[in-house]
């Protein structure tokens, strides 16, 4: 049984930041915390950067799942981002 908030406890329990911003303070405070939850945090400070092999040309095996994990992970950075945050400022 799991305990942490699904997608759409995330989708609800956030309000949009508005297009000019008046809510911004509580709006990234917010947004903040959840993202925190979801594990994607560092792709929004900066702190995990995307893993490179040491050898561009010929990457092993678990090389490869780092960037597949860290990818997936961006990739939810984004999505989490684009759901909260209006067309204009996107």
């Amino acid at each position: 049984m799991s305990s942490a908030p699904s997608l759409a406890d995330f989708v609800t329990a956030l309000d949009k930041l508005e297009v000019r911003g008046k809510n911004w303070v509580s709006f990234k405070r917010r947004f903040t915390i959840a993202v925190r939850q979801k594990e994607v945090w560092d792709h929004f400070d900066g702190t995990t950067p995307c893993p490179v092999p040491a050898d561009p040309a010929a990457p092993k095996a678990a090389e490869t799942a780092l960037i597949k994990a860290w990818q997936k992970a961006e990739n939810t950075a984004l999505y989490l981002l684009s759901l909260k945050i209006p067309e204009s400022i996107y």
